[in-house]
């Protein structure tokens, strides 16, 4: 059992992520919001008043505008010239570019087993991908946190609250802040 301490932050718990590594984030039927805390669905949260936080899957796919102008899912990890990306590449194009698009960051869209592009599948990235970074880059604060915001599995949003007032109504009173009375 995990130490419920290792993650004191408001709804957030301890995960294991693909590299065996613990990462707090938001629990099960929890949002993380643009300030990076974690709210609870079908509460007042940061909500106006007769609102509440719904929480909404979101399309987290990273897609690249192909030569055919069709949006196509980027695939990583890749390689070219023996390099490894993670994320969109901003160098080693698969040809040369215009000058309107010229410095775009790009990704292939379908792979050989070892990770390197099929022929000309590629595209360029839409500005919701992640772009690569070599080992020696600098990944500032702000970076990491927006990188979270991105990866976020879902959406949450303000919406109009069905039931009237949320201190009647909904069960979960941790996130909302009750007002005083005259």
């Amino acid at each position: 059992m995990f130490d419920p301490e290792a993650c004191p932050a408001l709804g957030e718990r301890l995960f294991v992520d693909k590299h065996g590594l613990g990462v707090c984030d938001c629990d099960d039927g929890w949002g993380r919001w643009e300030d990076g805390r974690c709210y609870q669905e079908f509460t007042r949260g940061f909500c106006d008043e007769n609102q509440i936080i719904r929480i909404q899957p979101k399309d987290s796919s990273c897609k690249a505008k192909t030569l055919d102008n069709t949006f196509r899912e980027c695939v990583f990890p890749f390689v070219v010239k023996n390099k490894l990306y993670t994320g969109c590449a901003t160098e080693d194009w698969p040809m040369t570019l215009s000058e309107e698009v010229e410095g775009t960051p790009w990704c292939p869209i379908l792979q050989h087993p070892n990770k390197t592009m099929k022929d000309d599948n590629w595209g360029l990235c839409t500005e919701s991908c992640p772009v690569s970074k070599d080992e020696n880059s600098f990944v500032y604060k702000d970076e990491i946190r927006k990188r979270k915001l991105l990866q976020s599995r879902y959406h949450i949003q303000c919406d109009d609250n069905p039931c009237g007032d949320p201190r009647i109504s909904l069960p979960h009173r941790s996130t909302w802040t009750e007002t005083e009375g005259p």
